[in-house]
This record gives C-alpha cells, structure tokens and sequence, in this order.
C-alpha cells in the first residue's frame, strides 16, 4: 500500500470569508487544526463561499514555516467542474495536480514582439537585485519619489519563493498605489500581468515595458543555516546574465544589526556569498552611511570575505527613505521588523536606490 508522506491534507468547511479580491480568498475553516486560516486562489479552484466544504494543504502550517499561518485550498467540492477562460496553452507548474493554463508572451502573436527571436540587449539599462521580497515596497515607493513618479519600474518575479504572484501583499499594495508600473513572472511563477518561460525572456519582455528593472524571488525565501543552500543565491546567476548583456546591475545587500544571529548580523553571509563566490564582474554595491565605526565594520566584513573585488562600493546616506516608507508602505517589515525596530536595513534600501537612480 502507498501512503502519502509528501503533503498533508485535511478537509473543512468554511465558515467565514475574512478577505477576498478578485485573485486569492481569505476563509476561516472550521478544521481540527491549530491554524484555521486558509488561502483560496480563485483562478486555480474557483470562487469560494460559506458552507463551502474544501480539501486543503496543511503541512507549512503544522511544521509552522513562515507561511505557516496559512493553509491552501486544494479542491473546492462545491466546483466539481471548471473551464478555461483564458488564452495560450502554455503550463506552469508542470506535471503536478496544480498544473496551470498560461499565455506565454513569448507565444502572444498578437503583440509580435519580435525581441524573442533576437539575443538580449539591454543597453545599459538598469536592473536592481533584491534578496528579500520585503525590499520591493521601499524600493518601488523611494524609485518614484525620486524621480517624481517619472520612472516607469518591472518587477520581475523569480521562482524561488512564492510561485502566485497574487499571494504577495508587497505586490498589491505597491500597485493598487501606483508605484509599480509592470509585474512579469518567470518560470513557474505565475500569476503577473505578463507570464515568461525564462530569466532570459523576463528580462527581454521588462526592457521594452521599463527604465529600471527589479528582479527578486517572491515572498517565503529558503533558508537552511548551511553557506550555500539559501533560495536567494540565484541572484548572483541573474547578476552574471545581465552584466553579460550590458546592465547596470545594483544589489541591494541584506544589512542588519538588529538580527542577532552572526552569519545575519551586519552584512548577511547571504550577500557576502554570493557577492565574492558567484559573481563574474563586479557589481554596485551600496552600504548604507552610518558612522565611521559602522563604515569600517562593514568594509571588514566583505574584506574578509574576499567581496572587495567583486564590488563597485559606494556609500550613501539612505535615512530619508524612512519618511516615504510612513508615507507609502508603514506597515512592511522585514523578518518580522518594522523600520523602527529594524532601520538599517531600510537605510541600505535607500543607499541603493540613491545609486541606482544616479546611473539612470
């Protein structure tokens, strides 16, 4: 006999809808677990309502991840039979029971947009890395406050976080408030205003639609306490695809000091691994003026890192980002923290775009 041990399943009955858009639900299930929460995405299992009975995915929240506060509604047994609405017969998380129908831009005849059949050419555009998603908000929010709402900005969203682009609060919020201008989703991401097969393709379909791209894995990175086994490593491989063609790439390096854990505190090994281990030239690299003292700890650490020269440092004041943060995004935190407990790290945000916008 086969037993499932990959996933955990349990069903329920919804009780209450906590919060819905057009894309994801939000539903209270009366379930014999210690989370109740659950998340329904609309375009894969069909509109949810109360009395609704559902199967759901409930293993992140019984090994308590970081999404753990939620489960994911597998099957709704009140839509026995769905159809396709959209166009394209391309797939995105192939080959599993959640296989899902996509149009791929490469395959959008209608635009003809003849970039895919030709190498990548970016021109010196732009193209900002961030290692974790919660950047995204602060950095959209400080890129049009700089440029007066000028800068046209793409965010590229990479498959090693969260694959439903709709599961992202970072991504509504900086769109329903205008600061976001294109979302495209790569690889088995999916669930943006353009769907892409590949890095290569994402960054071809952002050039045409954008003055500066920002690429990052969605929300819920990986992480395994070991040098190299964290999601956000990808990034050094992006950096060397676009530096190849011609960006100006600009890392965002996680900086921290009020994460106590040493390989987190001041510079992440994240960011020093990849910086002075991956990379095949060097990259923008922005710290974030604090004092001297400060100033000195960082340039130590990628010092004895070997990262100085895989970095083109620079050092700028990012403080001021603190005010559009209140104004745009006060509720982002980062690991839990919100800029009051945790402002470093939005400095390092605002050093970077600082840099970013003064290569535009």
């Amino acid at each position: 006999m086969i037993t499932c041990s990959m996933i955990e399943i349990k069903s329920g009955k919804v009780i209450r809808i906590l919060d819905e858009n057009s894309a994801i639900s939000i539903v209270l299930v009366d379930i014999s677990h210690k989370a109740e929460k659950a998340i329904n995405y609309n375009y894969m299992t069909g509109q949810i309502k109360i009395g609704d009975f559902v199967y759901l995915n409930t293993s992140a929240a019984t090994l308590s991840l970081g999404t753990g506060g939620f489960h994911f509604v597998i099957a709704n047994l009140a839509n026995r039979e769905t159809a396709f609405s959209a166009k394209g017969h391309g797939m995105k998380l192939k080959y599993t029971p959640m296989q899902v129908q996509v149009q791929f831009i490469e395959e959008d005849t209608e635009r003809n947009l003849n970039c895919f059949n030709k190498p990548l050419m970016l021109g010196e555009k732009v193209v900002i890395f961030s290692e974790l998603h919660s950047m995204l908000p602060p950095i959209c929010a400080y890129l049009k406050e700089l440029s007066d709402k000028q800068l046209k900005l793409s965010y590229i969203m990479t498959d090693h976080g969260a694959l439903p682009m709709w599961f992202s609060k970072n991504v509504q919020t900086v769109r329903e408030k205008g600061l976001l201008d294109c979302t495209i989703s790569s690889g088995n991401a999916f669930g943006a205003d353009f769907e892409c097969v590949n890095i290569y393709t994402s960054l071809q379909t952002a050039s045409l639609l954008s003055d500066i791209i920002i690429i990052s894995m969605g929300p819920g990175i990986i992480g395994t306490n070991s040098k190299y086994g964290f999601s956000a490593l990808e990034l050094a491989f992006y950096i060397n695809l676009v530096s190849k063609h011609g960006g100006k790439c600009v890392f965002v390096p996680r900086i921290s000091f009020a994460d106590k854990r040493v390989r987190h505190y001041g510079v992440s090994h994240h960011s020093l691994t990849m910086v002075s281990e991956m990379l095949d030239r060097p990259v923008f690299f922005t710290l974030p003026y604090l004092d001297d003292k400060s100033e000195r700890f960082f340039i130590s650490q990628l010092r004895e890192a070997g990262a100085l020269p895989f970095v083109k440092l620079s050092i700028y004041d990012g403080t001021d980002i603190i005010e559009v943060i209140k104004k745009h995004c006060p509720d982002i935190t980062t690991m839990g923290r919100t800029y009051l407990e945790d402002p470093c790290f939005f400095y390092t945000i605002g050093a970077s775009c600082k840099k970013a916008y003064s290569l535009f």
